[in-house]
């Protein structure tokens, strides 16, 4: 990660591996776009600044800009939103735990299993439901348990990668067999849940083991 000169107006892309290969057969067109406030500290707004008013984000607006990573899971997690006119509260997505510890597949015992289902605290995302992406799905597989009902598939989108990526209400993880090289380290990946209707995202981070590591409550 590094950082941008912020005394112009700068538009830095990085192209992930779907985009460079639509780029490369002449149909990547940009049809929506998101805007993300990660690397700003409002605690830096200064109503006491001694220059006066001009002055009170003074600070915010010389802080650093990050540049593009193509890992939405170490960046835009603080995405911008339009809500209802007279909304007091923000929404804010919650799943009840961060971590899930799960146990795969072994001399004939299956991989555990474990239901995701998201909840947004102050309304919202009822009826489009979230989206489920994993970082990795090299010992893990991703289903939709209860699905959206007013989620419509976008033309060449997320549906691109069904096995990374699931639009649903609630999510259910299934632990794969992990080779003899993780038996004693285990393996981990990451969740991102993103709301489909307010926008905003949390990150769980998901263990596999060889054996039972730990119980999950959910």
């Amino acid at each position: 990660m590094s950082y941008l000169d912020n005394t112009t107006i700068t538009v830095d892309a990085v192209l992930t591996k779907m985009g460079r290969q639509r780029f490369s057969e002449g149909n990547f067109n940009v049809t929506k776009f998101a805007l993300a406030d990660d690397e700003i500290d409002y605690g830096l707004y200064n109503v006491t600044h001694p220059s006066g008013s001009d002055y009170y984000a003074i600070a915010i607006e010389n802080l650093p800009l990050l540049e593009a990573i193509p890992d939405d899971s170490k960046t835009m997690k603080f995405k911008l939103i339009t809500l209802p006119k007279g909304t007091a509260q923000i929404p804010v997505i919650s799943t009840g735990v961060s971590t899930i510890n799960m146990y795969g597949s072994y001399n004939g015992r299956p991989g555990q299993t474990v239901i995701v289902a998201p909840s947004t605290v102050n309304g919202l995302n009822n009826t489009l439901g979230y989206t489920a992406q994993l970082d990795s799905y090299a010992y893990l597989t991703l289903a939709v348990k209860e699905a959206a009902p007013g989620y419509v598939p976008p033309p060449r989108s997320i549906d691109d990668d069904p096995i990374r990526y699931k639009v649903g209400k609630s999510f259910t993880l299934t632990a794969k067999a992990l080779p003899q090289s993780l038996w004693t380290t285990g393996w981990s990946t990451s969740l991102v849940i993103h709301g489909n209707e307010t926008g905003g995202a949390i990150v769980m981070t998901i263990n596999v083991y060889k054996d039972v590591k730990t119980s999950n409550e959910f």
